[in-house]
């Protein structure tokens, strides 16, 4: 009957977010739908296990944390990662929330969770973008399979007298570099099999001699 009341008080959460739930011995006794579809995991394999043992290796000292603010009674509030069975990490933003009886005896926790992982990802491309523009070096970014042409920054366009976008749907046969294309695809062979880490290639440019190095 109480586990039933528990599933009841859940079902407003459950088209929105990832819910799990723990009883007093802080092992998992439920978890909603989109718990198993965003991790892969089923009902069967998460039930009666300890949530820390879902979680990031890095993340597992936040347990205690947790359980410290959890038996205060208060909310925990933070960003996780969680392993999804497929190995992929998930970050969440998490509240967890302590379900305590009368007398304040913490009976257990209700977890809320929204996957964040495309939104962490979006900021690092930002990031990563906002990096590569300042430099003054060169940079290119292009497909290995395809070659086509990804970023460039804008000494790299600069460089080879283009501007702003005019990389888009462009591949690296397109950069007036007189590139050994062959040499080219040689070289991401040795990095794709993870032969090395990077590749260095010699341009030719203003009668000069550059070295440029190439990585995954």
């Amino acid at each position: 009957q109480q586990q039933r009341q528990l599933e009841h008080e859940v079902d407003a959460l459950n088209s929105h977010a990832i819910v799990s739930m723990a009883d007093s011995n802080r092992q998992i006794c439920y978890v909603n739908q989109k718990f198993t579809e965003a991790t892969g995991y089923t009902t069967e394999d998460v039930m009666g296990i300890a949530p820390v043992d879902l979680y990031h290796e890095q993340d597992t000292a936040l347990f205690e944390i947790m359980g410290d603010t959890l038996r205060r009674g208060e909310v925990w509030v933070g960003e996780t990662r969680l392993r999804c069975k497929d190995g992929r990490i998930m970050y969440c933003q998490t509240t967890i929330m302590p379900r305590v009886d009368a007398k304040g005896v913490l009976l257990g926790t209700v977890a809320v969770r929204t996957d964040i992982t495309e939104m962490r990802r979006a900021a690092a491309e930002v990031d990563t973008v906002a990096a590569l523009r300042g430099l003054t070096e060169p940079v290119v970014v292009f497909m290995p399979g395809t070659l086509e042409l990804a970023y460039m920054n804008k000494a790299a366009t600069d460089a080879v007298g283009w501007s702003g976008d005019a990389y888009v749907g462009k591949t690296v046969a397109d950069i007036p570099l007189d590139l050994d294309l062959g040499l080219l695809r040689r070289k991401l062979v040795e990095l794709s099999k993870a032969q090395t880490e990077q590749v260095i290639i010699q341009l030719e440019r203003w009668g000069k001699t550059f070295d440029a190095s190439i990585q995954l």
